[in-house]
């Protein structure tokens, strides 16, 4: 049997106070009124009507929200606590994994994944990646990303749920659907970023299952959009729950600085108006973790 002492440690609480509403206004400062300008307009994404090919008519029972439940932390999904985050949103399931997107960002407000002991040991006799990364049918064109975005812009096409999660060819492009992707910055993605994709995988296969919440957050007035069209994300966060240990989050600053911070969840939901476990107590939810930290 092995051990798990190691990642346990990393669960450790290193304290139960709610954090300061100051530390997370200081955080968010203004928002630049591009995100969040306008009423709330949410709704469920349309179901596919074969007009994309076969692939996409393969993929058409990933429309149904309801088989995502299992995905989501005590069967609910992530909360939207700061509603203008709402507006233009569609929900995407996919079989490993489930998206909160907006067509104003055009980015995933959110992507929820649940991992496994036995899911993260598929993912990695999985040596292939698909690779082709390819906008998302299931979006209206004006909401959604497209592959000229994101070229000669000198940002990475990042995965909120990482293609190193996947144990299925099938899954696998699922992951490069740009529905999926923000733009990141190259040097977070390709180490710290996947440092810690790759330390969450480790846990789920030490632990046996890890909940993980995965997003983009758009803090402070100076955002930049891909030919004026993808919005920027100022940060990028994770959060993870793993059942009778704990929660926590990392949040970075997506630029060469990679500024780390470990938060708990309360801080985390204060900072970019997500929740990413409705379901979990208070008091798991301002603990925080001793969870390691990837600058390099």
């Amino acid at each position: 049997m092995k051990t798990i002492v190691p990642l346990v440690s990393a669960l450790l609480i290193s304290g139960c106070s709610m954090p300061s509403a100051g530390a997370g206004n200081e955080m968010r400062a203004e928002t630049s009124g591009v995100l969040h300008a306008g009423a709330q307009n949410s709704r469920k994404s349309r179901p596919e009507n074969g007009r994309h090919g076969g692939r996409s008519e393969q993929r058409s029972r990933h429309t149904d929200a309801s088989r995502c439940d299992a995905i989501h932390a005590g069967g609910t999904e992530p909360k939207v606590v700061d509603a203008r985050l709402s507006r233009l949103t569609a929900s995407l399931c996919f079989r490993a994994f489930a998206v909160l997107h907006s067509g104003v960002s055009r980015t995933p407000i959110y992507v929820s994944e649940l991992l496994t002991r036995a899911s993260v040991d598929e993912a990695r006799i999985l040596i292939t990646r698909d690779n082709r990364f390819h906008p998302e049918p299931r979006l209206a064109v004006t909401e959604r990303s497209e592959l000229a975005d994101y070229r000669g812009s000198g940002y990475d096409r990042g995965h909120m749920a990482p293609s190193g999660d996947m144990g299925d060819p099938d899954d696998d492009f699922d992951s490069f659907s740009l529905a999926n992707i923000v733009p990141q910055d190259a040097q977070l993605n390709r180490h710290g970023w996947a440092e810690l994709e790759g330390y969450v995988r480790d846990l789920a296969e030490s632990l046996g299952t890890v909940y993980v919440v995965t997003g983009p957050a758009f803090l402070g007035t100076d955002l930049d959009r891909l030919h004026g069209r993808v919005l920027v994300p100022s940060h990028v966060w994770k959060a993870a729950y793993v059942p009778g240990q704990g929660a926590g989050a990392w949040i970075v600053t997506n630029d060469e600085k990679q500024q780390w911070e470990t938060i708990s969840i309360a801080d985390l939901t204060t900072r970019v108006g997500i929740d990413p476990f409705p379901t979990l107590d208070r008091a798991s939810k301002t603990r925080v973790p001793a969870f390691p930290t990837f600058e390099r």
